[in-house]
């Protein structure tokens, strides 16, 4: 560790097929637990991601989702179609779409469930999905049907939230830093023109158990986050992160605080946010220039379970802010321009 910055050299000459880089993982949990200590911002250079994508580059997921909702903005029905390419290994494909049900089966007004998956077992090397994954993809569809519903509704993306979700408290704290950082961001980007921020607030809540039976404890969190995209420098930058999640009250808060930043670190790795050609010009291809934010908080609410699962899918803040950001420039983007998941999966609403 030299001054408050952690490097790891890259080890190219030995790929890994797994789903995660696991070196880069305990050095985010070496780093949290440093930030957590000294309350100082811990840089990581990440080189060993640099060819990340590619080795997560098999098998494949593809997902279409057709919502039905009333004029009231509640979600009535659910049609999900998944083709999941497992690889050489069937055996973890069932934890993805459990992963993925799990989510969407937390709407309290959906009487019609229509979800299917279609599985097939290739010779590509395995693409390591389990829950988290699906969670992740489940969260980004209800995610992206919320942000249509309030654009479609005089509704905000809050009320149409709560319409159809059960929403614990971890939102209702961060709602009100949202607001104010949100009247401070529309002046900021309203002086520079090559400088846009972004800024997000999500929710997640799911079940935890492993049974499609629904069997198990719901856990709940929620993330702020706050984008800075620099057209001169070609860079995002994060400037802003707070995390609320579930802990379980036997195990240390401190311990569970670190693991949560680590696993909400590990998400943001999902995100490869712009297609190779489409903006190269505007934007690095590696989005964040920094895998650390200016500030951030984990805190916490003592419950009976818990689960990384949770920040890690919160991670998707950071790509919701990223398009708020973009939408502030002079120049017209579609919405799925804006992502090209490290995992190859693709979702339409």
């Amino acid at each position: 560790m030299e001054s408050d910055k952690i490097v790891l050299n890259p080890s190219d000459d030995q790929p890994s097929p797994t789903p995660f880089d696991l070196i880069d993982l305990s050095i985010c949990g070496i780093a949290s637990l440093c930030a957590l200590i000294s309350k100082k911002k811990v840089s990581v250079s990440s080189y060993c991601s640099k060819n990340g994508a590619k080795r997560l580059g098999h098998g494949g997921v593809e997902l279409v989702s057709t919502i039905g909702y009333g004029a009231d903005g509640k979600i009535g029905s659910v049609k999900s179609r998944m083709k999941l390419d497992s690889g050489s290994q069937s055996g973890m494909s069932g934890l993805l779409w459990l992963g993925f049900c799990n989510v969407i089966k937390q709407l309290n007004h959906c009487s019609n469930f229509d979800l299917l998956c279609d599985r097939c077992k290739t010779n590509e090397v395995p693409n390591g999905s389990n829950t988290y994954d699906g969670a992740w993809l489940g969260l980004l569809v209800l995610e992206e049907t919320f942000h249509q519903i309030a654009l479609e509704s005089s509704k905000t993306l809050s009320e149409v939230r709560s319409n159809n979700l059960d929403v614990d408290d971890s939102l209702e704290k961060l709602e009100p830093i949202y607001k104010e950082k949100k009247e401070l961001i529309k002046e900021a980007n309203n002086s520079d023109k090559n400088i846009k921020k972004g800024i997000n607030l999500i929710y997640l809540t799911t079940n935890c158990g492993l049974s499609s039976k629904g069997e198990g404890e719901n856990v709940c969190g929620a993330a702020l986050t706050e984008v800075e995209l620099d057209v001169r420098k070609k860079s995002i930058r994060l400037v802003y992160c707070n995390i609320i999640q579930h802990v379980d009250r036997s195990s240390s808060k401190n311990q569970q605080r670190a693991f949560a930043v680590t696993s909400f670190i590990s998400g943001l790795k999902k995100i490869n946010v712009f297609d190779e050609g489409n903006s190269e010009n505007l934007l690095k291809k590696g989005p964040f220039t920094q895998i650390f934010p200016d500030e951030l908080y984990c805190r916490t609410i003592p419950r009976n379970d818990c689960s990384l699962m949770i920040p890690y899918c919160l991670s998707l803040s950071a790509y919701f802010a990223i398009y708020d950001a973009m939408s502030e420039f002079d120049r017209e983007f579609s919405y799925h321009e804006l992502t090209h998941f490290s995992m190859f999966m693709e979702e339409r609403v």
